[in-house]
């Protein structure tokens, strides 16, 4: 039987990946997350992405957030 290991990030996460794309790009969000485009816009699109995925992007966003970046 297979196991369900995907995961999809809260809307406030989705947003918020949704506002670094859109003042950054999409390519430099990518590079300033540490994830690749595809991921990315996944992640932002509110679709299924893996679960480590999704653990390194909330502890990305938790960094920029204890460092004071906005978006």
């Amino acid at each position: 039987m297979k196991r369900k290991n995907t995961h999809r990030l809260s809307p406030e996460n989705q947003a918020r990946i949704t506002s670094i794309m859109d003042a950054q790009g999409i390519c430099q969000a990518a590079r300033h997350l540490g994830m690749s485009r595809h991921a990315l816009e996944r992640a932002a699109g509110g679709l299924t992405i893996q679960a480590g995925t999704c653990a390194l992007l909330e502890k990305k966003l938790a960094e920029r957030d204890a460092a004071g970046k906005t978006p």
